[in-house]
């Protein structure tokens, strides 16, 4: 199962309200039939008083249907109490426990359409700190991209190599991003090696966040001059099921982890007081110790963190598995997973400041939620993501938009959460959720090495976490971090 909180949207409550409506229907036709055999000025008045509620009531049901309709229309998310934000179908969604996303509508594809204007490009500034790296368009460079090719990388998984899964078309790899505000500069992986001289970049989250680690290996791996000198130290192979792996480039004096977190607060067996059908909790009261713990006992003025979460605070995960959230040292069935998500953030966030004296020089950063692009239903029912070449962009704060997708949401509370006023260390937050929301091209799709169904949360390699990765390190670099 791809590991991004989908889930079908099988729940079938809402077809039982269909014989209340017949019988509602019988009645009104009951009530109609009854009325033209009353006297002619009786008929009149009712014709006044019934007629127009007949018609607001059939008008009601028929707008209701279609609502639920298009709920129950699995195109891209989870039926998830975690989809409620602003839009048309919010009440209906609460109602009917029923969430879906609308994706845009994609547009003809035309390289045109992604190219750079050199006139445009020559006036643009160079990169520096109070450039916005976030705001942009994806632009076909097919000369340029991609930054590294398939087999060329000894430490990615196979499963995100779709090339060599038979995948034919390419050109998912060959776009880079532009900021509208400044020019980048080209990436530079021997320049990266040598200002991370001392660092450890260390990446913790769910499995979207190995996506993003396999591809900075692959990137800090371009033109190395002695492959062999990186060692992996705790003698893990490369595979999904492992849960650290810390990589060290010996020549250069650097690793590279990833530890596996899939909530990134605590989450163990409920306590002996919590309601019976409760087996687990996340306990948003204290991060998860089994990175927390020893993160700081090697190097902790050289450590770059890099988190991320989301994917698995939805009901699959949570309220369908019998979880709940531990708040305040009570267990707390009644919170759902969006604000579940927000005060574990806030969690994170306050650890943040917290974090020892010895690592007072230790960078944060926070990536924002990566989209999921399923449409026509969940992973697992019959959902997939079959688009060759990105759409074009959209601004997802604009009212029609501002329900389509979870993920706009939760990068928002993620941000909100790491940038609160009053908190004196601020993680740098690595924005990816709308530069990739428009590349549901560039998911594993039906390529991925499962049993049944697409991945269209996971992405290809090479391909969009090597953008990410890129400015990450424009981000480390501009803040004189790197």
């Amino acid at each position: 199962m791809p590991e991004n909180g989908e889930e079908s949207s099988n729940d079938t409550r809402w077809p039982n309200a269909i014989p209340y409506v017949l019988k509602l229907g019988n009645f009104m036709e009951t009530s109609w039939k009854h009325s033209v055999s009353l006297q002619a000025s009786s008929t009149v008045y009712l014709t006044i008083l019934v007629g127009p509620f007949c018609l607001a009531v059939s008008i009601f049901f028929c707008l209701l249907f279609s609502l639920l309709h298009l709920q129950s229309t699995p195109t891209g998310f989870p039926s998830s109490p975690s989809c409620r934000f602003p839009g048309p179908t919010t009440l209906v969604a609460s109602l009917f426990n029923q969430c879906s996303t609308l994706p845009p509508t994609p547009e003809p594809w035309s390289p045109d359409a992604f190219l750079d204007d050199p006139e445009v490009a020559a006036q643009r500034p160079e990169m520096d700190a109070a450039c916005n790296l976030w705001e942009g368009r994806w632009i076909y460079e097919p000369e340029s991209y991609p930054l590294w090719t398939t087999g060329s990388c000894p430490w990615v998984e196979t499963g995100f190599e779709c090339e060599a899964l038979g995948r034919h078309d390419t050109d998912y790899m060959k776009f880079r991003w532009q900021p509208h505000g400044c020019n980048l500069p080209r990436f530079n992986a021997s320049d990266i090696r040598r200002r991370l001289k001392g660092r450890r970049l260390v990446f913790v989250g769910d499995s979207l966040c190995r996506n993003q680690f396999e591809s900075a290996l692959c990137l800090l791996g371009i033109d190395l001059p002695n492959v062999s000198a990186v060692i992996e130290r705790t003698g893990n192979n490369l595979t999904r099921k492992v849960d650290t792996m810390v990589y060290d480039f010996t020549d250069f004096g650097f690793t590279v982890e990833y530890h596996l977190s899939h909530f990134l607060v605590g989450f163990h067996r409920a306590p002996a007081d919590a309601p019976p059908h409760i087996g687990a909790v996340v306990n948003t009261d204290t991060v998860d110790p089994l990175f927390a713990r020893r993160l700081f006992d090697e190097n902790p003025e050289g450590l770059i963190l890099v988190l991320n979460a989301g994917h698995w605070f939805t009901p699959s995960k949570i309220s369908h598995q019998n979880v709940s959230f531990l708040v305040n040292n009570q267990t707390r069935p009644d919170i759902d997973e969006t604000e579940g998500f927000r005060l574990s953030m806030l969690r994170v966030a306050d650890w943040i400041q917290q974090w020892p004296a010895k690592a007072a020089n230790a960078t944060a950063v926070f990536r924002t939620y990566a989209p999921a692009h399923f449409t026509g239903g969940s992973w697992d029912h019959s959902g997939g993501c079959s688009e060759t070449h990105p759409t074009l962009p959209f601004d997802p704060t604009t009212p029609s938009d501002l329900w389509q997708d979870p993920s706009v949401l939760f990068a928002q509370i993620s941000r909100d959460a790491m940038t609160q006023p009053e908190q004196i260390r601020k993680p740098i937050i690595n924005d990816i959720t709308n530069m990739s929301y428009s590349r549901s091209d560039a998911h594993i799709a039906r390529y991925w090495t499962g049993a049944i169904g697409s991945d269209c949360s996971h992405w290809c390699l090479p391909g969009v976490p090597d953008t990410w990765n890129e400015m990450l390190f424009a981000s480390l670099t501009a803040n004189n971090i790197l």
